[in-house]
């Protein structure tokens, strides 16, 4: 390495930690105040709630997952090809919200997908069964469709549910195909 960018990388360093040095020693002063130090105490009980929170919310969402008797319907946004260069469509469960999609695209579009992803990888879960619908459409227009059946009819089994939600999309004309 030539001298002067060794130089230069030592300066840039040594100005670095004096830096650092110099805001330490400010935090230390303002901690010296009953309300910062009291924002210090508070952001601190913020951070171990919001990764006992995102713990939480990742094991909420495998226990939907893995005990779920799902519901599928296939996707009209996301397809592909398979080895032999048929066409396909990926499924989606219409209860839970389990999306093969995501594993296709390798990347989640919100929190709820970007875990689904994590939790496909981690668990090598990846191919649903369950009751197949035929229908293929939006899954995440099928979803509010159930979700509102569901909060109507909370006692019905999974087939009657299945039926009905059926039934249902066909009245709305949210389907582009019926298998």
């Amino acid at each position: 390495m030539e001298k002067n960018k060794k130089d230069n990388l030592e300066q840039e360093y040594n100005e670095i930690i004096n830096n650092c040095s110099k805001l330490d020693e400010e935090i230390k002063h303002m901690e010296e105040y009953k309300i910062i130090k009291k924002y210090f105490l508070l952001k601190g009980k913020r951070g171990a709630l919001d990764l006992k929170e995102e713990e939480l919310y990742k094991k909420i969402l495998l226990n939907r997952y893995a005990n779920c008797r799902h519901i599928l319907v296939e996707s009209d946004t996301e397809a592909n090809y398979d080895y032999e260069g048929r066409w396909y469509h990926y499924f989606g469960c219409i209860k839970c919200g389990f999306d093969e999609a995501v594993a296709n695209r390798g990347y989640g579009r919100n929190r709820e997908e970007r875990e689904m992803l994590n939790i496909m990888e981690k668990h090598h879960v990846y191919g649903l069964s369950g009751i197949k619908t035929g229908i293929c459409c939006d899954l995440y227009e099928a979803r509010e469709l159930y979700d509102e059946l569901h909060e109507n009819n909370p006692d019905l089994d999974d087939e009657t549910m299945a039926e009905l939600f059926k039934a249902a999309i066909k009245g709305k004309k949210l389907i582009n195909k019926i298998n």
